[in-house]
């Protein structure tokens, strides 16, 4: 599985998704997931993925309802939607 990480990523939730992904046995799969942050994700959600078996994209959010979200609910967020990956 090949993993791109927005310029931006912060490198500690880089380093928790390859983590996550070895975990759930995602890392043997093919095909291609790309990470972003996004400052506010539509619907006020934590993230969101979208994709096929092939190619997947995942966002994850830096706000919610205008307020930050926490570093925990950040890991929680990205190990929540790999699992949709």
């Amino acid at each position: 599985m090949q993993v791109y990480f927005a310029k931006r990523f912060p490198k500690y939730l880089e380093e928790f998704a390859y983590f996550a992904m070895n975990d759930l046995g995602i890392s043997e799969l093919r095909g291609e997931i790309e990470i972003k942050m996004k400052r506010r994700i539509e619907g006020d959600c934590f993230g969101f993925c979208l994709g096929n078996d092939r190619q997947v994209d995942i966002q994850i959010a830096t706000h919610m309802c205008g307020e930050p979200i926490s570093r925990t609910n950040k890991l929680l967020t990205v190990a929540h939607e790999l699992v949709h990956a």
